[in-house]
């Protein structure tokens, strides 16, 4: 004896060969949302959730941008400083070898 809202044969091929049918939820909407919020995945409240975590990852990702800007920015001032530091390096060994003299200055002979 089938009632007129049993559930359709197991073999039917939309129901089951279709994991994407949805067969209850299109059918009996307001079954599924109460199964939903039964078992705790109640959609508005599964939705609120999603927003929250896709606004503190964004907000999040926003500031590790702002970070790697900044420190992209460090990077290149410190790159700078070490090439002035061995160039200096650089001139001031050959200067104490004696072999090179520095233009534009007198020598102490």
């Amino acid at each position: 004896r089938r009632s007129a809202h049993s559930h359709p044969p197991r073999d039917h091929p939309l129901l089951y060969d279709d994991p994407r049918s949805g067969w209850i939820h299109n059918t009996y909407p307001d079954v599924a949302e109460r199964i939903r919020a039964v078992s705790g995945r109640d959609a508005s409240a599964s939705r609120g959730k999603e927003d929250a975590l896709l606004k503190s990852l964004q907000a999040d990702n926003k500031r590790l941008h702002q970070d790697n800007a900044r420190l992209n920015a460090d990077i290149a001032r410190l790159a700078s400083i070490v090439q002035t530091l061995t160039d200096e390096i650089a001139r001031l060994r050959a200067l104490s070898t004696g072999q090179v003299v520095e233009m534009g200055k007198q020598s102490n002979r």
